[in-house]
């Protein structure tokens, strides 16, 4: 068996041309099947809880590397380089401005092929997002391994979103000024106490 686990090793290495780049995450970090009721709405709530930023948002623009990037010395730290813009939409956590700009991710040559950098989430132009970013509005980053998904997916989660969005303004405490109206009152009370 062990045999058999090297030489499959061995073939994958000859095999697969170029850098590769993997990322550790969770299992079943995304797989929601397996989650049900409050320990879903738990995970989305610790998620939620986790990311400085969660939004909805439809990719507008990916930047294009120059068509030779790939035989540059460093094509790894070009292609890091790329600007996603993406529109917002809804906004569960944190404050946005209407585009944001996240700098690298996953780009796409017209042969086909994908060229990923890091762990960075692979947008697609045109498509909408469910977004979990980590960073500043200024200076987002998306990772794979957060709840980042396409938005049509995640119909379940975006109902929680807007749950726990509406139970937090509820608990919000309210501001201690008293309208107009209520200060009159008051001071008519202690006008009346004082004569």
């Amino acid at each position: 068996m062990k045999k058999l686990t090297l030489a499959f090793a061995a073939a994958t290495l000859l095999l697969c041309p170029g850098p590769a780049f993997g990322c550790l995450c969770s299992p079943g970090w995304l797989d929601d099947d397996i989650y049900a009721g409050e320990q879903f709405r738990g995970m989305i709530q610790g998620s939620l809880r986790d990311a400085p930023l969660v939004f909805a948002a439809e990719v507008v623009e990916i930047g294009k590397p120059y068509p030779d990037v790939m035989k540059t010395k460093d094509a790894y730290a070009e292609m890091a380089k790329v600007k996603v813009r993406l529109k917002i939409e809804r906004v569960w956590r944190g404050e946005l401005p209407e585009e944001v700009v996240i700098t690298g991710g996953a780009v796409k040559f017209p042969d086909g092929s994908i060229w990923m950098v890091g762990c960075l989430y692979p947008f697609e132009e045109g498509e909408k997002y469910l977004v979990y970013a980590n960073g500043t509005k200024n200076e987002l980053g998306v990772s794979m391994c957060s709840r980042t998904r396409p938005l049509d997916k995640a119909a379940k989660e975006v109902e929680i979103l807007d749950e726990l969005k509406r139970e937090a303004e509820k608990a919000r405490p309210r501001s201690r000024t008293a309208s107009p109206s209520r200060r009159a009152q008051s001071n008519n009370s202690f006008n009346r106490t004082r004569n």
